[in-house]
């Protein structure tokens, strides 16, 4: 006897291979562009040893390593892209009102702005991805 068609799209050892969807993607997309953001300090202020030990290694480096693991098909890496810009948000929060309600220092009001639209975006995004991620496995081991 043949077996049946399988009209979910996982294959037989009942993991998707067909990579992370949509918000997934989004996920993946600002967690990368958070190293995008920061690399502009260093054009900014120019490659010193504080640059090139806070934004050029620690928060460029963890960001793309972030980014790689949302990336993987495992139902909980959104949320670390989630819980990566938390954390970052905390760490701004202290500059970010000098910064917002300055507008004539036009960098720092300009990367706080575009910083905390990615934020709320990446916080958003992830905790969107990993609730699709884990209903997605909910329907599929309830249809076996």
């Amino acid at each position: 006897m043949k077996n049946p068609i399988d009209v979910t799209g996982n294959s037989a050892g009942g993991r998707d291979k067909s990579g992370p969807y949509g918000l997934g993607k989004l996920t993946v997309a600002a967690v990368l562009g958070l190293p995008l953001l920061l690399s502009t300090n260093v054009v900014v202020n120019g490659l010193n040893v504080m640059n090139l030990l806070f934004a050029g290694i620690a928060l460029i480096l963890a960001a793309i390593v972030t980014g790689i693991i949302v990336a993987t098909r495992w139902r909980w890496s959104p949320l670390l892209g989630a819980l990566l810009y938390g954390i970052m948000l905390a760490l701004f929060i202290p500059i970010m009102p000098y910064a917002l309600s300055h507008p004539n220092e036009t960098y720092l009001f300009a990367l706080n702005v575009v910083f905390l639209a990615l934020a709320v975006f990446g916080i958003g995004v992830g905790i969107g991805a990993t609730v699709q991620n884990y209903r997605k496995g909910e329907r599929c081991s309830s249809s076996r």
